[in-house]
């Protein structure tokens, strides 16, 4: 690969994320070094730690990027993902199998793995940051240089940017807050159990492959299987932060004064049940003290983070600030450090993928070898450290608010109970439906209301006003003998043999929500939008106290036949409306359709339970479109509150309830035909694209709302935690059951995007309708 062009950025910091960084930028061609205080890549010190479960859309989204997933996978351990819960006595016990994308892999092979992707010389051992500052010996342009001071003495300048993944401690930090890690009062003290110990069986016994927690209400004891098939034992106490400090209770400078500690009459274990206490006495020395340290959560508020900093709340100190410091950007434990809570390694890689992203958004496709100006690519850099903030600071928040939960759930009386009661109704549900509520005391409009519009005359501009900048359309009612239907066609006019894309919306949505796609694919192709029976324009159906898919797709059938809309269609649909999709194809033939894209939809296997109960109990009153799209939405002023005047008119939320009371019914209907049993593909080969959302992107803007208004229990706060954590994975599992039913298909996973895809990122759904006609060019 040619050098770059751009300047070195400094690495701080040789753990997961600071590496991740590193191979992201070598794949990019961005010259880099990475400064890591080990004196040596030999160093597999003990205090490396244990075992590390990698998520499918954060951490190993990271190593897909980084070109290592296919390593990874092959020193991956699936079946250490098991998880036996007790309490102290082992009189509460359950155990339970993850069947998410969630491998085990022991910190140290994952270092290894990416230090192995890493040219030998970009990396700077045994340096220890002992300061940062300016380079005032630089003075040949206006870009800004930093000089790099080290424990030996040595320096090192030049460095347009520098990246603290630097952990707890974090020397880089300083330079854009001053906020210190507070003491959790909880620490681990870590063991190890090897094979020839004599309770490696009880050990054995207790964690099989996976791992083993027991709980109490001022200490835990978690056993977890290593790669090599020895045991890591770490004792969770609620301690003063001396504890283990020289001279303290349990310094293991005095292993035998540290058992008693433990284990003593008047030990943290004393009353515990003889097998815990058995592995506690065994544990091999050195014993490693790992005190819990957070940021304060207060530093990640929207006051302390906006404008490049303000006073923070009155439970935190003045320094408590976060300020956009140029030239500095930080990672993992640096930036966001929390207690354990599974998330730790997973967040500190994605960090490493969202800012990669954003340099590469700045530099563009050329990468490095892009012309490099230094000040105007200073310019760039910052822009793209400062998006990169924008999106991590509120994940930073929820990760130490979901960190804090997790905590006073372990330690509450009832720990092990409540955590058996929240992983197993967690484990695992996912349902692909809006967050949408309805109220079933709301009547709809009168018919008689809505005859006062006349169905031959286009609406005036304030029932359509997103449609302004379309191809000209006109907007009908089509008669359907027993109601009328909003029907409007917008694009070009169609030729003989031309498709046409036909859209539906996911439940209880408005087709205004479809506005910004409409737009875009109305410049060169034909478009029908029309709303479903009750919404818009539309009458309701009679007699119908609800509303099947079944029934949805009849109606759509019948729209087209009635308003000679002719084939060939490609089909768009959203989310519920996958389900309608393949009930309107059955009415059909199959060489009526060109194409289909199956936005983020549901399937006949969507679980019942809708999403999990703690979702729900977070979420409480919250209006959940405005929450997660109002500031990401692409349908513009006038669009965006057409649309919102729409989904709150009463009249929509009557149809949108007859609809919703159906749902699971009509899920149930479609998986009764058998569809995805047929030998040959359903949709045999028209080309068929499946969208899939970045599902916890919403999940996340729920939670911190639902936090910050006081919504739900510790146990109900941490089971929406594990929930958006299993979310993408097992959506991806049933969204790719989809690509069964076609022999041509196209996945594509719409990273950073919520459910509505079409709302926020509209140019995908264009780009996947764009994919499905040139499989007719080639």
């Amino acid at each position: 690969m040619p050098p770059s062009k751009t300047p070195a950025i400094a690495i701080i910091g040789g753990g997961p994320c600071g590496l991740t960084f590193a191979r992201l930028l070598q794949t990019a061609g961005i010259k880099y070094y990475v400064f890591e205080r080990d004196p040596s890549p030999e160093s597999t010190s003990f205090n490396q730690g244990g075992t590390l479960d990698i998520h499918n859309e954060t951490g190993q989204e990271a190593l897909r990027r980084a070109g290592l997933h296919d390593e990874f996978k092959k020193l991956s351990r699936q079946d250490a993902t098991a998880m036996t819960l007790m309490d102290s006595t082992g009189g509460i016990k359950a155990s339970f199998s993850d069947d998410t994308d969630r491998p085990e892999i022991d910190r140290l092979q994952l270092r290894q793995l990416l230090l192995n992707s890493l040219p030998a010389e970009r990396i700077r051992w045994g340096k220890t940051l002992s300061n940062v500052g300016p380079n005032e010996n630089e003075k040949r342009s206006g870009a800004r240089s930093w000089r790099l001071s080290f424990a030996d003495g040595s320096t090192e300048t030049g460095f347009r940017l520098v990246v603290g993944a630097d952990g707890a401690w974090s020397k880089v930090r300083q330079l854009i807050t001053s906020a210190k890690p507070v003491y959790s009062g909880k620490m681990f003290i870590e063991g190890r159990l090897s094979n020839d110990n004599p309770e490696y069986g009880t050990a054995r016994e207790m964690a099989g492959k996976g791992t083993a927690m027991a709980l109490s209400a001022k200490s835990a004891l978690c056993v977890q299987q290593m790669s090599d098939r020895s045991y890591r034992l770490y004792m969770g106490v609620t301690a003063p932060e001396n504890l283990t400090r020289p001279g303290g209770d349990a310094d293991p400078a005095d292993m035998d004064k540290a058992r008693a500690t433990m284990l003593g009459p008047r030990g943290f274990y004393a009353n515990w049940a003889s097998n815990t206490r058995a592995l506690i006495a065994a544990s091999e020395n050195p014993w490693r003290p790992w005190p819990l340290y957070r940021l304060p959560i207060g530093l990640f508020s929207s006051e302390a983070t906006e404008n490049g900093g303000t006073e923070g709340n009155a439970n935190e100190p003045d320094q408590a600030r976060w300020k956009r410091t140029p030239g500095v950007a930080l990672l993992g434990d640096a930036a966001h450090l929390a207690i354990p809570n599974g998330e730790g390694v997973n967040q500190a890689m994605y960090d490493s993928l969202v800012l990669f992203r954003k340099i590469m958004s700045e530099l563009g496709d050329e990468g490095a070898q892009a012309a490099y100006d230094e000040e105007v690519d200073q310019v760039a850099l910052e822009r793209a450290v400062a998006a990169y903030e924008a999106e991590m600071l509120p994940r930073a928040r929820e990760h130490i608010q979901s960190s804090i939960d997790l905590e006073n759930l372990m330690y509450a009386d009832d720990g092990a109970s409540r955590m058996i009661e929240m992983f197993g109704t967690t484990i695992f549900q996912l349902a692909l439906t809006p967050f949408a509520k309805f109220d079933d005391s709301i009547p709809p409009f009168t018919q008689a209301q809505i005859h006062q519009i006349n169905p031959t005359v286009q609406p005036p501009a304030t029932t359509n006003i997103d449609m302004a900048p379309y191809q000209p359309g006109l907007t009908t009612l089509v008669d359907l003998g027993t109601h009328k239907l909003e029907l409007t066609i917008y694009g070009p006019p169609r030729r003989a043999h031309n498709p046409i894309v036909v859209i539906i919306p996911g439940i209880t949505s408005s087709i205004k929500e479809w506005s910004a796609v409409t737009r875009s694919l109305s410049e060169s192709m034909s478009v029908m939008n029309y709303e479903r029976a009750g919404y818009g324009l539309s009458e309701p159906a009679p007699d119908s106290d609800s509303r099947t898919a079944e029934e949805i797709a009849a109606e759509l059938h019948a729209l087209l036949r009635v308003a000679k809309v002719a084939p060939p269609y490609i089909v768009v649909s959203h989310s519920y409306g996958g389900i309608i999709l393949r009930e309107f194809v059955k009415l059909r033939t199959l060489a009526q359709f060109k194409g289909f894209v199956f936005v983020d939809a549901n399937t006949e296997e969507t679980p019942m339970t809708y999403p999990s109960p703690f979702v729900h109990a977070i979420q409480g009153d919250i209006d959940t479109l405005q929450l997660c799209y109002g500031d990401c939405q692409r349908l513009g002023h006038a669009g965006w509150q057409a649309l919102l005047e729409e989904e709150t008119r009463p009249g929509h939320k009557a149809a949108a309830n007859r609809e919703v009371s159906q749902y699971h019914g009509s899920d149930k209907a479609l998986g009764a035909k058998g569809h995805s049993e047929i030998e040959e593909p359903e949709l045999g080969r028209v080309p068929l694209v499946v969208l899939q959302a970045d599902y916890a992107v919403d999940l996340r803007k729920i939670y911190a709302e639902g936090v910050r208004l006081g919504n739900g229990t510790d146990v109900e706060r941490v089971g929406m935690s594990q929930f958006t954590s299993q979310a993408n994975a097992i959506e991806e599992s049933m969204q790719k059951k989809i690509l069964k039913l076609s022999e041509r298909t196209k996945f594509q996973h719409v990273s950073g995007v919520g459910h509505s895809i079409h709302l926020a990122a509209p140019e995908t759904v264009v780009d996947a309708v764009i994919w499905i006609l040139m499989q007719y060019r080639c």
